[in-house]
């Protein structure tokens, strides 16, 4: 300990201190609305929403889509708005569902039983394992192939060296 300590340090904020909100520093998707909505089919996913009548919607993501999840998510909202056939709006809760506690492709339905949902929406890759709860929308995902990157690969693959 200092023995020339006058007085005890400052251990708070100056008063003039401004807390200002930190810059949003998280990746972002690089995929137009468009491409969102192909590569996550959210027509057909707020159609099956619609047919099930489910309000409680959870939405698991696997590690790696997790960028897409929030404009994912506006974008299924804006769809769900929609109300054909003179149907009135709904009140619907959507959840995103990540850091899943068992592999990605396993639908989590532990997770989505503390936000209540009535339902699963499950992207990207599944094992399709049977589930006991709650019903499940699988949506496989759709990516655009590098067809330039195929073909150098298999010419790497097929090239004879010697």
């Amino acid at each position: 300990m200092d023995a020339n300590l006058a007085a005890p340090p400052v251990l708070s904020t100056a008063n003039d201190d401004v807390f200002q909100a930190s810059a949003e520093t998280g990746p972002r998707s690089q995929l137009s609305d468009e491409e969102l909505r192909v590569r996550y089919e959210i027509a057909r996913t707020a159609a099956e929403i619609r047919e099930g009548a489910w309000t409680r919607i959870a939405l698991q993501f696997p590690d790696h889509m997790l960028v897409d999840a929030p404009r994912a998510v506006e974008l299924l909202e804006g769809e769900l708005q929609i109300c054909p056939d003179g149907e009135g709006a709904v009140a619907r809760r959507i959840h995103i569902l990540a850091d899943t506690s068992y592999s990605a492709c396993c639908v989590d339905e532990v997770a989505a039983e503390h936000v209540d949902a009535d339902v699963v929406v499950h992207y990207g890759r599944t094992c399709l394992s049977p589930t006991s709860r709650l019903p499940v929308i699988y949506v496989y995902t759709s990516h655009a192939l590098d067809h330039e990157a195929v073909a150098r690969a298999f010419e790497a693959e097929t090239t004879s060296t010697g």
